[in-house]
């Protein structure tokens, strides 16, 4: 079985885009690996638990992935070269989730992967001015960790449709992203 580890969680761009390489790839039997950064890619990869790796490279509003870019010199670091095979852009839509309509009217946090949060820097000024950002690894962690209570009740997270939907959570706003987002993804081996 072919190993697919992925920068992210269940629920996070990178596994679509993981699943998507996949099946473009013709690979019949594959098994999704959630890796959560780009360092823990590179070191399944460098390791070889996993056969490819999926991360992202830039977005169209944030700029480049910052932890990719680390991730890549740390593995030329340990003299490994982890090679691009293939390439992909995902239009990126943005939700904002709170953990019941009762939170919804007293938000006083907003949580989400750093880059979820710059392609959404705009709408959060303009609707929740007053309001901080937490940052966490990732958007689908943000709504693990609302869930399981590691984030306050009055946090709402940012993340895609199916990770908030998944925890029954409270659908706040749709298609939060400042404008058009789209997200760079690449499919990766070791060279």
């Amino acid at each position: 079985m072919t190993r697919i580890g992925y920068q992210g969680d269940l629920g996070s761009n990178a596994e679509e885009a993981a699943w998507l390489f996949a099946s473009e790839l013709a690979i019949a039997s594959a098994e999704f690996v959630p890796l959560v950064t780009s360092a823990g890619v590179a070191n399944a990869l460098i390791d070889r638990s996993i056969d490819y790796g999926v991360w992202a490279i830039s977005n169209s509003i944030a700029g480049d992935v910052a932890e990719t870019d680390k991730a890549l010199r740390a593995a030329q670091e340990k003299e490994c070269s982890i090679v691009p095979l293939a390439t992909k852009e995902l239009h990126i839509h943005h939700y904002l989730f709170a953990l019941n309509e009762s939170a919804a009217k007293s938000i006083d946090a907003i949580a989400s992967h750093e880059q979820a949060l710059a392609q959404t820097a705009r709408y959060r000024a303009r609707y929740f001015p007053s309001i901080k950002a937490v940052a966490t690894i990732d958007t689908a962690i943000a709504a693990k960790m609302l869930a399981s209570g590691e984030l306050p009740a009055m946090t709402a997270i940012i993340c895609r449709r199916n990770a908030g939907e998944v925890f029954g959570f409270h659908l706040v706003a749709e298609n939060i992203e400042d404008e058009e987002s789209i997200t760079r993804f690449q499919l990766v081996a070791v060279g």
